[in-house]
């Protein structure tokens, strides 16, 4: 066998000495004789445990590096979104509101939508918006209450508000029971129609008045602060009759 020369120095030993105890994690002194067995005794990466259930570029945080199951290098694409925040909301007429939702970590966004098929501009009253749908929906209100005309009266004013656009009177009982079987004059207790017809006979039970502002220049209605006032060509009966206001937007 050849012999093999080294030169050596007095810096040559204890740089492979702290080379060593770098690898093996001891403190200890080294001698020379001790050397070798130290360099045999450190792990390679041929002592890595095998793998069942490796891990994949997907399940490492971005930025960092691992070791796959064959020993080779690789750096992990996993981006943690720990805080969203809105971008915008919207609403889709019949499907429902969709949330446009964006992550902090790296900007990528995902909509979600909360189903709602009544979501619908009919569904909605006119001039309102819900979650960007403009509604289309017109409304009507109702005002109810009740007068006591006097004996024979011939005009009749009904306390509701202003812009009413029908009202409906209808008589009690007791205004009906009186007036049956009369007929010196014509009670108003059945439907009449264009305010003018003559009551001669077995009564019904409402007069209805519709379409107000049809007839607000016929000399028959005027509504004012006090409520719609109507005259007759036949008599109210004295008694009590409820009323009914009506109150809605034009088309």
């Amino acid at each position: 066998m050849a012999m093999e020369l080294v030169k050596l120095n007095s810096e040559t030993l204890p740089a492979i000495a702290n080379a060593i105890r770098s690898k093996t994690g001891d403190t200890a002194l080294l001698l020379p004789s001790e050397m070798a067995a130290a360099i045999a005794g450190i792990p390679t990466g041929g002592n890595l445990p095998a793998l069942t259930k490796p891990a994949v570029e997907s399940d490492v945080l971005a930025g960092k590096e691992y070791i796959d199951g064959s020993g080779a290098k690789k750096a992990g694409t996993l981006v943690v979104c720990d805080t969203v925040q809105e971008v915008e909301y919207f609403g889709i007429a019949g499907t429902g509101v969709s949330l446009d939702l964006e992550s902090t970590a790296d900007a990528s966004g995902k909509t979600m939508t909360l189903p709602e098929k009544n979501l619908l501009p009919e569904n909605i009253k006119s001039g309102v918006s819900i979650f960007k749908v403009a509604g289309s929906a017109k409304t009507m209100r109702v005002e109810t209450g009740t007068i006591t005309p006097a004996e024979d009266s011939a005009s009749i004013t009904i306390p509701c508000t202003d812009g009413a656009k029908a009202v409906c009177l209808e008589a009690d009982a007791d205004v009906i029971s009186a007036v049956e079987g009369q007929k010196s004059k014509r009670y108003a207790t059945a439907a009449v129609a264009n305010f003018a017809g003559s009551i001669d006979g077995a009564p019904n039970t409402a007069l209805r008045i519709w379409n107000l502002t049809s007839y607000a220049n016929s000399g028959l209605v005027a509504q004012n602060t006090a409520g719609v006032t109507i005259s007759f060509n036949f008599y109210f009966y004295a008694g009590t009759y409820r009323w009914t206001a009506y109150y809605w937007e034009d088309a």
